[in-house]
């Protein structure tokens, strides 16, 4: 299938129609299906011992060009453009496939379905998005020496439903950068020693004069994305992560030269300075309803920190603990609001192969997240059944709340479901990674529920089910919210002790298992 002699391969091991090759986890968002069938289909080629060099990338999906009934009419022998899918661009599933290209293919990206065969996706697809491409398309042609150290992480699975997967590219200096993904429905964690067996760790070498490892995020497939530095580890330490659903997840190791300025680590800002023994925090943000321990390490010779200020906010309880040689300060507390995660699920409270009962409620937050999106790409979709229906494909229309009622991969298309919530009957749909009906190209039901939303209000979802319990209800299209709402934790134990990586995402875990169970 490939050859150092120029030929290029299958990117996708098959024709790139979405009809011709099958998707492992199921997922609303068919431009997520076309990254994980390329990480798939990478691991595959490098089983088979082909370089980096010859390996290919496949970032967006191919428009399936099936012809659908009405296109028939008008081109019966064959397929023509003016009753086929032109709209098709997946706003919220190109960031992930992208990355799956760059981290897995990187050396050989091909941009497959881009938003210029619609005048509307094309003028209105938002600066930010491009500039993303852009960027990320520049990162792999300035890091190519580092594309070519592509392998997989040792310990996450084969592309695979249900576990997370990755790519590292590291350097002798222990410097490089690792693509994390997360395919499921669900966050995961994982814990990620950096040295040791090489069948557990990362693989970095450590010796006695090794410097510490500032790991940072460079990106995420959510939108907006912020950089930021994660962790300060020695080389015998533990990267610990969540990983939100159906995200992707991209970090930096770089060797610690040391700090002129406070650093914030474990979440986004905008400055840290200290004076006169005042550290001045501003611009931080994290996920709403979670809680949170903000590590600052200070600068070799710091004065002596006596008042803390977190976005504005007067800091009574801290404390200065060392950390790797340094002297940091650890404060606790929690981000202000009602946690509504991506990829909420919604935890039935009487569950049965044939009815399926539970509560949710939707924060506004989440509402103006999604009517933002709307402002920002103001796309106007057809929704006549007798053209293109835009609205029958989950991944167009991003401004609206859907749910996903999730089944194992595969699930009979022939099986309906119907629903309400609080008695308002619901449009439950069949998605298929097709423009006609595939029975092996069925995602799953979905529905547009936006307009039986009422925010903040709890709220009961009902589903007569096929006789399958499924494996979880799921909001869609809500991204991470986050929020600088920083509420300081109360004054409690004199000795406070620096938390680890390990440590702060547990608090995270814990926050968002909390959140689930309300």
């Amino acid at each position: 299938m490939w050859a150092m002699g120029g030929t290029y391969a299958e990117p996708l091991m098959s024709d790139e129609q979405p009809g011709s090759w099958p998707f492992y986890e199921a997922d609303l968002h068919t431009d997520r299906l076309a990254g994980n069938k390329q990480r798939q289909v990478a691991k595959g080629y490098r089983d088979e011992y082909c370089p980096n060099e010859a390996l290919p990338g496949f970032a967006f999906h191919q428009t399936d060009r099936t012809p659908t009934a009405l296109q028939d009419q008008v081109c019966s022998q064959g397929r023509c453009s003016n009753h086929s899918r032109a709209r098709d661009f997946d706003l919220l599933g190109f960031r992930y496939s992208l990355l799956s290209s760059i981290g897995s293919g990187g050396l050989n990206n091909v941009l497959n379905m881009l938003p210029a065969r619609d005048e509307q996706e094309f003028r209105l697809f938002p600066k930010e998005d491009l500039a993303f491409v852009h960027d990320w398309m520049t990162w792999a042609d300035q890091h190519v020496a580092l594309l070519k150290l592509t392998r997989p992480v040792p310990s996450l699975a084969t592309p695979a439903r249900g576990v997370a997967d990755g790519t590292i590219m590291l350097r002798r200096d222990n410097t490089g950068a690792m693509f994390l993904f997360n395919p499921t429905a669900r966050a995961i964690a994982v814990s990620l020693p950096l040295s040791g067996d090489g069948s557990a760790s990362l693989g970095f070498a450590c010796g006695g004069s090794t410097p510490e490892v500032l790991v940072r995020q460079l990106t995420s497939s959510e939108r907006p994305s912020a950089a930021y530095s994660i962790d300060l580890l020695d080389c015998a330490g533990t990267l610990a992560l969540v990983l939100p659903p159906t995200s992707a997840r991209v970090v930096a190791f770089e060797a610690w030269k040391g700090t002129t300025d406070p650093l914030l680590l474990g979440t986004p800002y905008a400055e840290a300075v200290l004076i006169a023994g005042t550290l001045t925090v501003s611009g931080a943000k994290g996920e709403v309803g979670t809680s949170t321990e903000l590590i600052v390490a200070l600068p070799e010779g710091a004065p002596t920190v006596t008042a803390v200020v977190v976005n504005g906010q007067q800091i009574s309880s801290f404390a200065s603990q060392p950390l790797h040689g340094l002297s940091a300060l650890v404060i606790k507390g929690s981000w202000g609001g009602l946690r509504f995660a991506r990829g909420q699920e919604i935890l039935p409270s009487s569950a049965s192969s044939e009815r399926w009962i539970g509560q949710f409620s939707v924060p506004p937050a989440a509402i103006e997240q999604l009517k933002a999106r709307n402002a920002s790409y103001p796309l106007v979709y057809d929704t006549d059944p007798q053209s293109t229906d835009d609205a029958n494909v989950p991944w167009l229309a991003p401004g609206r709340l859907l749910i996903f009622i999730k089944y194992p991969t595969p699930i009979d298309d022939k099986l309906n479901i119907t629903g309400d919530i609080d008695g308002r009957s619901l449009l439950v749909r069949k998605g298929y990674n097709t423009i006609v009906r595939n029975a092996g190209r069925f995602i799953g039901h979905w529905a547009d529920v936006t307009a039986h939303i009422e925010p903040g209000k709890q709220q009961t979802l009902t589903l007569q089910l096929p006789g399958q319990t499924p494996l979880g209800v799921f909001f869609d299209n809500v991204e991470t919210i986050l929020t600088d709402a920083f509420v300081p934790e109360l004054a409690g134990p004199a000795s406070l002790a620096i938390a680890s990586g390990a440590q702060r995402e547990a608090a995270l875990r814990r926050s968002s298992q909390s959140a689930l169970s309300q």
